[in-house]
């Protein structure tokens, strides 16, 4: 459906277009005067592109919990890549 390649590798390429739209939303919201429009304007398009990356991060750690077996492993593998870094900033 997704073509082999992308299969292979577990990435999706049809989540690009909604990681760029998520982007682009928020971006709107931060840099154009979308209130001269409609009132709140600004608040509405910023959450809407906040909740498509947020709804998106969900999928996609989900489906690599689901990969990766138990959840103690997948939280044991983020926290050892996550926290040297966190600690070292």
């Amino acid at each position: 459906m997704f073509g082999a390649a992308s299969a292979e590798h577990g990435r999706l390429p049809v989540l690009d277009g909604v990681r760029g739209m998520s982007i682009l939303l928020v971006l709107a919201a931060h840099l154009l005067p979308l209130n001269v429009a409609w009132p709140r304007a600004n608040e509405s398009v910023g959450m809407l592109g906040m909740a498509l990356f947020f709804v998106l991060s969900g999928l996609l750690i989900g489906g690599q919990m689901a990969r990766r077996g138990p959840v103690v492993v997948f939280v044991a593998q983020r926290l050892a890549r996550i926290l040297p870094l966190a600690w070292l900033a």
